[in-house]
């Protein structure tokens, strides 16, 4: 399990590629700085030929919402949907750092106290730090990656029941 969420997924559908262009692009709506209201479409974010960049679109505030890169294939079936939800790099950018202070700061207690031989309770503090910032970190994404997964799905790939995992390693190429 990693440290930090991430989520690579695939998503098979009959649609073919212009088909599922036309799906993303009647539910994704410009990004705007600011929002008021909750939006006529459910993402928010830019949309390729043949690429997207996405977020949810949520009516509360969530610093961990995924950012969903990806990319539409043609297939001799219709067309694949592949991608990467991932958080955004500036709290990707504080979670590091914070993870990187726990573990400087924490290891050098644990070391200390190594040293003179003697346990103090103090030590447990980096450690409940750590684990609240990862409990936080991962639950909400996860919450998040999974209704983003399950909204993606439902329009590209409709009857078929999404694959709710987070943490899930690359997805192979072909």
């Amino acid at each position: 399990m990693p440290l930090l969420p991430f989520d690579n997924f695939r998503i098979d559908s009959a649609l073919t590629a212009a088909e599922v262009h036309n799906a993303l692009a009647a539910a994704v709506e410009p990004r705007k700085r600011f929002r008021l209201s909750r939006g006529q479409c459910p993402f928010e974010g830019e949309l390729g030929i043949d690429s997207f960049t996405l977020t949810r679109i949520i009516n509360y505030r969530n610093s961990f919402i995924p950012r969903i890169r990806g990319r539409i294939i043609t297939t001799s079936s219709g067309s694949t949907v592949e991608g990467t939800m991932s958080l955004h790099p500036a709290v990707l950018w504080f979670m590091s750092f914070w993870f990187g202070l726990l573990i400087l700061f924490g290891g050098g207690i644990w070391v200390s106290m190594l040293a003179k031989g003697v346990w103090q309770p103090m030590g447990l503090v980096p450690l409940g730090m750590f684990a609240f910032g990862w409990t936080l970190t991962s639950g909400a994404f996860t919450l998040e990656a999974r209704k983003a997964r399950a909204l993606l799905t439902s329009l590209l790939a409709p009857g078929q029941t999404p694959t709710l995992t987070a943490h899930t390693a690359p997805t192979p190429t072909r």
